[in-house]
């Protein structure tokens, strides 16, 4: 028996677990996964019921810009036509309300603030704050078996497929893509590039190759787009601040 050829293969099997347990050894900074990246502006279902001011529709607002109210419109679509609705101030009318809490699932809810704002200048001309917001589906968009199921699905289709010593410092890569009406991947493309082609493809392909979701979905079964970011890599880096996600 050759015994040169049995020491290379017990070489060679002790070396397995070893390259196995490589891809489970990332630094300590690295991270992977997906997260909603929610629109400019958007609020809960329940935010929204709630509301009795416009400060409560959008937390950017400030009162303290205001002098004097001229006029606030509120602006949605109902069974696909356009409404307004008006107050004399930022307090939220009855008639407000009802616009917004029937506004047709998934359009854009529009708020008009006209007024003279607070300084001391001599001539104080009047100004308006615009703004618009979506109301949040009660279910977001999901991979079928969860979040589990797509780790592992990521982690088969590109984590592993990656050296670690690819990921340095603070090297992060983040492919964004929509997961439309029907479930189904929707416009991936690398938001922020690992620097390195190769790595790009394997998580583009990855993303494109995904296996439907269930979409988002409002309470009267209306589905919705929904947009996601998948990263890997260092989740310190600042450029997790340019996507509007909710850790």
């Amino acid at each position: 028996m050759n015994y040169n050829r049995i020491i290379a293969l017990i070489f060679g099997l002790l070396s397995v677990p070893s390259l196995l347990s490589a891809q489970d050894s990332f630094p300590n900074n690295f991270n992977y996964g997906t997260h909603i990246v929610y629109p400019p502006l958007s609020i809960s279902r329940s935010t929204l019921n709630n509301a009795d001011s416009i400060g409560h529709l959008n937390r950017f607002y400030k009162t303290s810009w205001i002098k004097e109210f001229l006029q606030v419109e509120i602006q949605s679509t109902h069974h696909g036509i356009v409404q307004s609705a008006f107050a004399k101030n930022d307090k939220l009318t009855a008639q407000q309300k009802k616009l917004m809490q029937t506004a047709d699932y998934g359009t854009e809810i529009i708020i008009k603030v006209d007024y003279i704002p607070e300084n001391n200048l001599k001539h104080n001309d009047p100004k308006e704050i615009k703004f618009k917001f979506l109301v949040d589906p009660e279910s977001s968009a999901e991979f079928y078996g969860g979040n589990e199921a797509l780790q592992a699905y990521l982690k088969e289709n590109a984590i592993n497929r990656i050296p670690i010593e690819t990921f340095k410092d603070y090297l992060l890569a983040i492919v964004q893509f929509t997961i439309n009406e029907d479930g189904e991947v929707e416009n991936p493309y690398v938001f922020q590039s690992s620097n390195v082609d190769w790595v790009d493809d394997i998580l583009l392909k990855a993303t494109k190759s995904m296996p439907c979701w269930k979409p988002a979905t409002y309470a009267n079964g209306t589905t919705s787009k929904q947009k996601f970011a998948f990263y890997l890599g260092n989740t310190d880096s600042c450029t997790m601040n340019l996507i509007n996600i909710r850790r």
